[in-house]
């Protein structure tokens, strides 16, 4: 007499992780990606940081800047000269935590932490 011995496996996918279920017992296959094209970021610096009234931006290109808080809410948008210095006043901005996003005439993006204290 022969059997047949039928085995059920489920598959379920949370993010690059797949899990396949066989009998309470879980075995776990990783995927990542063979490549990625990351765009690299802008380059730039800033000071002072912390800063009070008013930033200083260093660098080539910029063209844009967006200012978020910690909750991640745009606080001020600016168009930039693309000038080589390009100062920012944060007189109406309270004290505090922020997100300082740059975009350059390359269309690189770069952000750094700003704190502001008075």
């Amino acid at each position: 007499m022969t059997q047949k011995l039928t085995l059920f496996f489920r598959k379920q996918i949370i993010g690059s992780t797949v899990f396949w279920a066989k009998r309470n017992t879980y075995h776990y296959y990783y995927y990542s990606p063979v490549s990625t094209n990351t765009p690299s970021a802008a380059n730039f610096t800033i000071f002072p940081n912390p800063a009070s009234t008013s930033v200083t931006l260093e660098s080539e290109g910029l063209t844009h800047t967006n200012i978020f808080d910690q909750q991640g809410r745009l606080v001020r948008s600016q168009s930039l000269q693309g000038q080589a210095q390009e100062t920012l006043q944060l007189g109406n901005l309270p004290a505090g935590n922020y997100l300082l996003q740059v975009l350059d005439s390359d269309g690189k993006m770069g952000t750094k932490p700003l704190q502001i204290r008075r």
